[in-house]
């Protein structure tokens, strides 16, 4: 059961669209670089879907692309830049 939960934690980080991690990839890049951050993460997912035979990043590539469809809710304030220790704990999130 915890093992299961670390998977769709790690799953929901990932930068592609409305995830939690496309969400902290927009407030940390902004919305243009975020767009592409999703598109290439989306990209690798799709390769990785294409090459291996893992069930999960072809279920998981079916999932994404039914339910992130729409648009993204617009963020209240985008112009203000966030502080350093949010930056890392972004970083240090993506790079574990």
């Amino acid at each position: 059961v915890g093992f299961a939960g670390v998977v769709a934690s790690a799953l929901n980080l990932m930068p592609i669209g409305r995830l939690d991690g496309g969400r902290a990839s927009m407030a940390i890049v902004g919305r243009r670089t975020s767009y592409l951050v999703s598109l290439a993460s989306f990209t690798i997912l799709a390769i990785a879907a294409l090459t291996q035979t893992s069930g999960m990043s072809i279920s998981w590539g079916l999932l994404l692309t039914l339910f992130q469809r729409n648009a993204d809710i617009p963020i209240r304030d985008e112009f203000s830049e966030l502080d350093d220790f949010r930056v890392g704990v972004y970083i240090s999130c993506i790079v574990k």
